[in-house]
């Protein structure tokens, strides 16, 4: 694993295979995302499709991180709503990354690369929520400069197992 080798991209229709073999090994690890069940190739398509749409739209950004042809990460910034609304200003931000490249630095770049292609949105602050009992992720994204701003209590709900919902934003410095 070489991040010089990482090549960062808007994914396509055509990385469907790639993307649902990506978040499906991130739902057999039981890693802290909000999916439980696998994915089809017909719902990564229908996933795919709706970023096309959001990027062509000016309503979001998502970078894959690809890896000799596979995905090992992704980042999305996005606008709440497909149409204008009063929270334009807010982006909100999924990310993850496969578990043999965490540690490496890759969520890192990935963040600053999805940062940098979204800035032509205007966004002025970025929103995520995390799982309270993900706290490597939780330091991670406090070390890029995220605060916790809110907690939905028993938000989440695990094989019978209550957790938090922990809302975090970062608002972008004015250029």
């Amino acid at each position: 694993m070489n991040l010089s080798e990482v090549e960062f991209r808007q994914p396509s229709i055509e990385d469907s295979e790639t993307c649902m073999e990506y978040i499906n090994c991130l739902v057999d690890e039981g890693t802290h995302i909000a999916h439980l069940e696998k994915f089809t190739l017909e719902e990564e398509q229908e996933y795919l499709t709706y970023i096309q749409k959001m990027c062509e739209a000016d309503r979001g950004v998502t970078l894959a991180a690809m890896y000799k042809g596979k995905i090992v990460g992704l980042c999305g910034i996005d606008r709440e709503y497909m149409k204008k609304s009063a929270v334009d200003h807010i982006g909100l931000m999924h990310i993850g990354v496969s578990s043999n490249w965490r540690g490496s630095g890759l969520a890192k770049l990935l963040f600053e690369n999805t940062l940098e292609a979204s800035k032509s949105l205007g966004i002025e602050a970025v929103t995520l929520s995390c799982d309270s009992n993900n706290e490597r992720a939780l330091k991670f994204y406090e070390k890029l400069g995220f605060s916790r701003v809110a907690s939905l209590k028993n938000y989440v709900k695990r094989d019978d197992n209550y957790s938090d919902l922990i809302l975090l934003e970062m608002w972008l410095p004015k250029s």
